[in-house]
């Protein structure tokens, strides 16, 4: 798995229709973004606050869309000229937020965010008065092609999953929490982690010694990477098994994991946290939980295992109404045109 930014940037770029116009993507470092990207636009890796502005200097760059970097706007704010300077804000991270309260009106333009929860966030943590209304709004997307539900239950073990970071935010200690808890009712299934790869190997062995802790090992199934583009088969395998995805995050801006999910079918219980809420208000579908409360959230996911419901189909096309890439994108583009005219 990639992180939920290079995702949408890739998404964007491959419904990006203009060829009059030059786009590059500036990176700290690779994590997967020059496979994921592969020829689609110029990449820069190794950006920092030293040599971000010789980039924007070396290649005139009209404007700028800077994502939750406050190193970059300081250093473009000392350029003599600089252009446009877009702020994007996806981190749902309350530490990562705190350099709103120390920007100012001249470092940036614009600001954009991906969810009415994130709105919030800004207008509470940002150093100057800011309107809501000139903050704006562009929920994450996704290439609803790649995804569908699958037509029948079939055989095999039925899995509950969880997908993200290896990290605290995420909170995956919860996941196997709840996975015991169920344990407990002598059900047939499997667990699996998803995105292994993202953690180190000290995080790595605690997963796997708490699950031998809880007496788990036996269902436990650990994928350590899973290719973006397969992720979509990935979900409906769960969905088809009867499986649900658990979320047991502290925080998301959006929840792209979930919506991905939804999409295929595949229900979700997850941590009413952030912005999950506005992703989906069918209930059945998206069901949610008190954060913390494992006792809770193993109830619902014990009442969703195993059914299929075919008013998931309905709630699936309002879904791609309002999250697919090929139309959304091109507001996101206009939005940005919009800046420089």
């Amino acid at each position: 798995i990639l992180g939920g930014v290079c995702t949408q940037i890739y998404q964007r770029l491959n419904n990006f229709e203009k060829e009059e116009v030059e786009i590059h993507c500036g990176f700290r470092s690779d994590n997967g973004a020059a496979e994921l990207f592969d020829s689609i636009c110029p990449l820069h890796f190794g950006i920092n606050e030293t040599n971000v502005a010789n980039l924007v200097i070396e290649y005139e760059f009209d404007i700028v869309v800077i994502i939750d970097t406050p190193e970059y706007l300081i250093a473009l704010e000392k350029m003599d000229k600089r252009p446009i300077v877009v702020l994007e804000v996806h981190t749902s991270i309350k530490k990562n937020l705190e350099y709103l309260g120390n920007i100012t009106p001249d470092q940036i333009d614009q600001i954009i965010t991906v969810s009415e929860y994130m709105i919030d966030e800004i207008m509470d943590m940002i150093s100057f008065p800011i309107d809501r209304k000139s903050i704006f709004k562009m929920s994450n997307i996704v290439d609803t092609d790649c995804y569908g539900e699958g037509l029948e239950l079939i055989e095999g073990k039925l899995p509950l999953i969880w997908v993200g970071k290896i990290d605290e935010h995420k909170n995956w200690k919860d996941f196997i929490e709840i996975v015991y808890l169920l344990n407990n009712n002598d059900l047939d299934f499997e667990f699996w982690i998803v995105g292994g790869h993202t953690c180190n190997s000290e995080t790595a062995q605690e997963v796997f010694d708490l699950v031998e802790d809880k007496g788990l090992i036996s269902k436990f199934k650990w994928f350590d990477k899973v290719n973006h583009l397969d992720m979509p088969n990935l979900y409906k395998t769960v969905a088809m098994r009867g499986g649900v995805n658990i979320v047991t995050s502290k925080g998301e801006s959006f929840g792209m994991s979930v919506l991905e999910s939804l999409l295929s079918g595949c229900p979700v219980v997850s941590s009413n946290v952030g912005a999950i809420g506005e992703i989906c208000s069918n209930r059945n579908y998206l069901k949610l939980y008190d954060f913390g409360d494992t006792k809770a959230a193993s109830s619902l996911v014990l009442e969703t295992m195993g059914h299929k419901n075919k008013k998931h189909k309905k709630e699936i096309k309002k879904l791609v109404q309002q999250y697919d890439s090929k139309h959304k994108s091109k507001e996101y583009w206009n939005l940005l045109y919009s800046f420089i005219d």
